[in-house]
């Protein structure tokens, strides 16, 4: 969601209300998002633009076509 909004890892976390290591480590899969992170997450992504939610999707598309190109079962999506 970060890349398809064009935000960097401290802005996309001051938008969440979360910290800029706490975004890091979501996105190299050292911690699960907690609940107050996806409650977050969710409400971020309700009032998103059609034009993000549009990107997002396909960054998603992009991301599984890779992992399955790898074979990695392990996809990370933030």
């Amino acid at each position: 969601m970060r890349l398809a909004m064009r935000l960097n890892q401290r802005a996309f976390g001051a938008l969440l209300g979360v910290s800029l290591p706490t975004v890091a480590r979501w996105e190299l899969g050292r911690a699960a998002v907690s609940p107050y992170g996806q409650k977050a997450l969710d409400a971020q992504l309700r009032d998103t633009a059609d034009d993000v939610i549009e990107r997002f999707e396909g960054l998603l598309k992009e991301t599984d076509a890779a992992i399955t190109a790898h074979g990695s079962g392990k996809g990370r999506r933030v």
